[in-house]
């Protein structure tokens, strides 16, 4: 099969073309023009090898620039931006070996619930499958693509639309704009496979539907690429995207509905489970059932610990100051990180006056000092009269330290505000920071995905507040003009009686 492109064309030997052969590697030889080059280019989910057959010139792979002749091999990791520039006078060939390599994103936990329907099943919860796969799927896919859900409102869009996209459509301002976004039932019963389709401006897009137990729960669509192998006349700008490369990304749209399939499977054996306890409520096997699930509560969401990516880069601005010199100040952080251990290493605590909060917050913030020095500012606003309020313990800093972990991610200053209010019978902690403000979509899934146990930071705190408060408390996440992103709680004030879910005395 022989694949035209503006730069010359790939003779292509193998190419799967069936189910069977979908995780099969490609092989073809490329041919480049003299004078001529490809444009930067990414083989998503594909790693390769290049073996240089015959004639010269550069390679840029993820911005370094390599030069190269016949006899030369090159190995690139999958999603490696890459482009070839032809420097001699005769054409460059090339042999290509493009192996897919399936991202493996993990959940907090799997389970099959097999072929049967059970009776009275929830239906699973999109919002918070996206949620627990995006940090290790979702975000590190670099072509653009939308999940829509059953009423084909947007969960979750990257921003990785082309520039030609933005000029003619704007899919992520106005994508009821665009005819690529727009509702469009496609009959899917004869494959498994994505459904290919072309918009008027001659790009290629591919549409997942998300099926669980014979019903559309979302709707995956992404690709947006041009490619004349698909019949498009239109070039322009467009960088002619290989046949393995399409490939490679109707594999990963697949990949996404399989992900989010997995969880669902997960989330209704977990409704099971939760039935299956509902009905041992008042026998001796729930109570001993109880203690046990008490337990793994303790050691896996009451105390959390300190995150281990702070820990390194703490201890290694504490070793620059070791080389420097700088023992005062060396002395101080070794305090604090002692303090640290030893408020998060308590047993026989979960609810602990909020001045002691505030004081382990503090301390954590003096060791991110160390990092980002006089760019790092907060402002603490909290009066005399809340100091005493019992508050959960290690509900906090984990808060704040998402920030860190989620909204820090350009330089510049750094600010965070810590506020705390009293409003009639409750307290209202709200936790504030100017990084990176996330979209309404963004805050809407990630709001609807607290309640989900999917093992993400915040969704651990809300677990937290749950098994303290009951449903008597919030937890509010919100974009505000002036300060970023907020994270509100409000709890009641008072001291929970020994019936309820209290383990420790203040």
């Amino acid at each position: 099969m022989i694949q035209k492109t503006k730069w010359g064309y790939i003779d292509w030997w193998y190419l799967p073309e069936n189910e069977e052969g979908k995780r099969s590697m490609n092989v073809g030889v490329t041919y480049i023009m003299p004078g001529l080059s490809q444009s930067p280019h990414i083989h998503y989910g594909h790693e390769q090898l290049l073996y240089v057959l015959e004639g010269e010139g550069l390679y840029n792979i993820d911005g370094e620039e390599v030069p190269f002749r016949p006899g030369m091999h090159f190995y690139m990791e999958a999603d490696t931006l890459h482009d070839t520039i032809n420097t001699g006078k005769g054409v460059v060939r090339e042999l290509l070996i493009s192996n897919p390599v399936p991202y493996r994103p993990s959940l907090s936990a799997r389970h099959s619930s097999g072929d049967v329907e059970p009776e009275g099943a929830v239906r699973p919860n999109l919002y918070a499958a996206v949620e627990s796969i995006r940090a290790q799927l979702l975000e590190a896919v670099r072509f653009p693509f939308t999940i829509f859900d059953a009423d084909w409102e947007i969960v979750m869009q990257n921003q990785f639309f082309s520039k030609f996209c933005l000029k003619q459509c704007r899919p992520d301002k106005n994508p009821e704009m665009c005819t690529c976004m727009r509702k469009r039932i496609f009959d899917m019963s004869r494959t498994s496979s994505c459904i290919e389709f072309t918009c008027p401006y001659g790009m290629t897009i591919y549409h997942q539907d998300i099926i669980f137990k014979g019903e559309i729960i979302g709707i995956v669509r992404g690709g947006h690429f041009f490619s004349s192998d698909a019949g498009s006349e239109f070039r322009g700008e467009l960088y002619d995207t290989p046949r393995s490369t399409g490939i490679g990304i109707q594999r990963l749209i697949q990949q996404m509905a399989d992900s989010v399939l997995s969880y669902c499977e997960f989330y209704v054996s977990r409704e099971m489970l939760q039935e299956k306890e509902q009905i041992l409520k008042n026998t001796e096997q729930r109570r001993i059932r109880l203690e046990q699930d008490l337990t793994v509560v303790k050691e896996t969401v009451t105390n959390l610990k300190i995150n281990h990516h702070f820990l390194f880069n703490t201890l290694n601005s504490m070793a620059e100051m070791a080389l420097s010199g700088e023992r005062d100040t060396l002395y101080d952080a070794i305090i604090d990180m002692a303090k640290m251990f030893r408020y998060t290493m308590a047993t026989d605590l979960r609810f602990v006056e909020l001045r002691s909060e505030l004081e382990y917050l503090n301390t954590y913030l003096n060791l991110q000092k160390l990092r980002y020095g006089n760019a790092l500012q907060i402002n603490f606003e909290v009066p005399g009269e809340c100091q005493n309020i019992p508050v959960p313990f290690n509900f906090l800093q984990p808060i704040v330290e998402n920030a860190f972990t989620h909204g820090f991610q350009s330089s510049g200053k750094k600010r965070i505000w810590i506020e705390v209010k009293r409003d009639g019978d409750y307290a209202v902690i709200c936790s504030c920071n100017n990084g990176t403000v996330p979209d309404e979509v963004t805050l809407n899934r990630v709001q609807r995905s607290l309640d989900s146990n999917s093992g993400h930071g915040l969704s651990l705190i809300y677990a937290k507040l749950k098994s303290a408060y009951g449903g008597d408390f919030r937890m509010k996440i919100a974009a505000d003009s002036d300060r970023g992103t907020c994270v509100t709680v409000y709890i009641p004030i008072y001291e929970p009686e020994d019936g309820e879910s209290k383990e420790g005395t203040l």
